[in-house]
Order: C-alpha cells, then structure tokens, then sequence
C-alpha cells in the first residue's frame, strides 16, 4: 500500500560452527594391528619404569653412558614411537577417510622393528658399539622405512588435505633424517671418524630431529583433532598452530645448522629461541581449543593432558637456560638431563598416558560390543576400567616426577630412587588398568 511503511525481515542470526563430526571408523585397521603396537608400547613403558628403579644410581654425570642411552631410546622408540604407530595406524585412516595402505607392511614393519629395538638397547646397555649395534640400528631403520611409505601413501589417498595431515606428514620427514643421521652415528661409534664432526654435537641434532621434529610434530597435528574431539570444542582458530609450525621448523633448522657449524653460535641461540616459541604458538592454540570446549568437566584422559603442555614450557624453559646461560661443568650435565627427561618422561608420558586413556577404551569397546548394541545389554566405557585407579596413578606420576628431576638437576641419590619408585608404582597401576581393558577384547573373541 502506498505511503505505508515497508516492513523487512530482520537479518539472519549468523549460526555458530558446527562442532567437529565424529569420525567414521569402516576405514580401521584390524584391531590385532593396533593392539599389538599399543600394546607393546604399553610394555615398553612397565620395562622403562622398572630399569629406573634398577639403574637409579646411575642417573648422573655426563649423559653420554651407555645405561642413558638404552633408557633413552628405550623411552623414545619402544614407549612413545611404538604407541605413535598404533595411534597413527588407527588414526590417520579414519581421520581422513583413506585405509591403511597396507596392514601386511606394518606387521612386517613390527617383525622388524622390534628385534632391532631390544639389540640397540642391548648393545648400549653393555656398550658393544660395533657390529650388533649397527645391525640393530639397520633393522629399526628399514622398519622406519616401512612405516613412512605406509602412512604416506595413505596420506596421499586422502580425500582432504588439512592442518593435521601437514604435521603429521611433516614428522614423518624428519623421522627419516633422525633414522638417517642415527644409523651414521652408530657406524661411527663403531667405525671412528667416518662422520668428521664432533660427535656430540651431531647426538644432539639426531635427539632434537627425534623429539622436536618426528615425536613433537606428530604429537602437534594428533592433538589438534583429538583434543577438540574429545573436548566437544568447536570454532576456535588454528592460526596459531600454523604460526607453531613455521616457528618449530625454523627453529629445529637453526638448531641443526648451529650445531654443525657453529656450537655456541648466534645461529644456535637463534634455533632455540625460534623452537621455543612454536612451543608457545602451539601452547596458545590449545588454551583456544580449552576455552571453546563443551565438555567442562575435565575426564581421567584430559587430566593427564593438561599438565602435559605445562610441563613444555618448562622443558623450553630448561632449553633456552642451556644456550643462553652456559652452566658450569658440573651443572651442565645434570641440566641437560633434566632438561631430556621432562620432555621424554614429563611431557610426552603425560600427553600418551591420558590420550591412551581414551583411545583403549574406545577401541576394546567397539570392537567389542558396538555390533551387540541394541540386542543386549554393554558396558559403558567407564565400566571397562577402574578410573579411581587411574586418578591414583596420575597422583603418583605428579609426585615421583619432580623427585626424579629434582635428584637428577641437584644429584640427590635418595629423591632419585624415591622418585623412580614413584613413577615405578603410578606405571604398575596404569598397566593393571591396561591389561584389564584389553582381556575385555580377549574374553570375547576376534572378529
């Protein structure tokens, strides 16, 4: 009508993010596949907390013993690289809807790599660095070979590309050089001066290859989807993890190229600072995923994690202190490997500790029980294990730690063995807890 007042429709509510899809799981591997690496993984960290109590004494001086060596690659290879392939095998077919490029390879990946695990912790237990060390050096080697042309064909047959699959892919880069770089070094420990650089120097750029850029990039990219998943959080940026990424690698560049060239250099102080901060980016993304989450009640899994990313700050923190601070001799030693074990032991045992608190059950329960949904009663996943038990365990984990560092950073041998029997009983319980899960699956069947 004229002259009379045209009404409009207001504008529409912008709607917030959906909150991220629950993955579909007909892409999953066998559940024998994944619970043999989770599994081992698993036993690998019973074994781990069990030398410590046993070599505990042990635990001082310069880092380059033969005793050290074993437990680190014990840690690195046997508990957290062994849960990350189960993880990965699990994850990365699911996540981005591709199947494994083949489970054949990755049980023969196995057959492999764990001979060649348990002669290289061996060899650097009794230090026989000739012949046996390198066999079991070549062995891990070949199984690490197996692994990145298994997963990165997979990862070429995604049907999307994302955050996720760039760090993860970027990880498996740098767990070929650190298996590169590893398998010279053990021919010069066998073989001097093949590898004219200083030897030292060189371990250093092999360990950070393996924490920062295989484990850590890894560990980066899973985080970013299983985090949210598990949180119900949704519509938070992830710009901050990609400003995380480009620092981490700037800085694990600028760590290899000081560390070949210039020991002490600005190059090398540079390195650290740019590492430290895709530690800090990455640290921010996370506290952006936390304040979106639903889910406000933090569960067993996400109590775990949380001190996890606290404890890389204060890893970094340990880090810079090294490069910049340049301790005396005597504390030197005891700094690097606290600095080492609050990484190993600290950050990453937390983080793969309270994700495998969700993952296990997930996994024994669906395989499980998800096709008697309906006909019967099922447990729910809370029933599948005793979480009073695990909340004790995170209890002795908080405690025996700082023991253990504050023995190794001061060389106090009475908190060393306290604390590596606290962290022996916390895994004593985990363990109880795991086996518990997994005889679920076992009293009923494969299929």
């Amino acid at each position: 009508m004229e002259g009379a007042a045209v009404l409009k429709p207001p504008p529409p509510t912008p709607e917030p993010s959906s909150p991220p899809a629950m993955p579909s799981f007909q892409m999953a591997p066998s559940f024998r596949l994944v619970g043999l690496y989770l599994g081992t993984g698993i036993t690998a960290f019973l074994a781990l907390c069990a030398l410590l109590v046993v070599c505990s004494p042990g635990l001082k001086g310069e880092f380059f013993q033969g005793r050290l060596l074993a437990l680190t690659h014990l840690t690195v290879l046997g508990w957290v690289s062994m849960v990350i392939f189960g993880a990965l095998f699990q994850l990365v077919p699911v996540v981005f809807e591709a199947p494994l490029y083949s489970e054949r390879l990755a049980f023969a990946q196995y057959a492999l790599f764990l001979p060649g695990l348990l002669g290289m912790v061996l060899s650097f237990w009794n230090f026989k660095l000739g012949v046996p060390l390198l066999a079991s050096v070549s062995l891990t080697a070949l199984a690490f070979l197996l692994f990145i042309v298994n997963l990165g064909v997979t990862l070429a047959r995604a049907k999307s590309r994302s955050l996720t699959g760039l760090f993860i892919g970027t990880g498996l880069f740098y767990l070929a050089l650190t298996a590169t770089l590893g398998f010279f070094l053990a021919l010069n420990l066998g073989f001097p001066y093949i590898v004219r650089r200083d030897h030292l120097d060189l371990l250093k750029i092999h360990a950070h290859w393996g924490m920062a850029g295989w484990v850590g990039m890894v560990i980066m990219g899973v985080a970013l989807k299983l985090l949210p998943m598990f949180s119900l959080a949704h519509g938070f940026s992830t710009t901050p993890a990609k400003w995380a990424y480009g620092f981490s690698n700037a800085g694990l560049i600028g760590l290899a190229l000081g560390w070949w060239t210039n020991p002490g250099g600005g190059v090398l102080k540079a390195g650290g600072v740019l590492l430290g901060l895709g530690a800090a980016c990455y640290l921010y993304q996370v506290r952006l995923i936390h304040r979106s989450r639903l889910r406000r009640m933090p569960d067993l899994g996400m109590r775990y994690s949380i001190p996890a990313f606290s404890l890389v700050l204060v890893a970094a923190g340990l880090g810079l202190g090294l490069l910049f601070l340049n301790p005396r001799e005597g504390w030197r030693d005891g700094a690097i490997l606290t600095y080492v074990s609050v990484l190993l032991l600290g950050a990453f045992t937390f983080l793969i500790v309270g994700q495998l608190y969700k993952i296990v059950p997930f996994l024994v329960w669906f395989h499980t029980f998800s096709s008697q949904v309906g006909l019967k009663p099922v447990p729910l996943l809370k029933d599948l294990y005793d979480e009073k038990l695990g909340s004790r365990q995170f209890w002795l984990m908080s405690a025996g730690l700082p023991l253990l560092w504050a023995d190794i950073f001061f060389n106090q041998e009475a908190l060393r063995l306290a604390g590596s029997l606290g962290l022996a009983l916390s895994a004593a319980l985990f363990g109880w807890n795991m086996v518990h899960l997994f005889r679920w699956r076992f009293s009923h069947g494969d299929r």
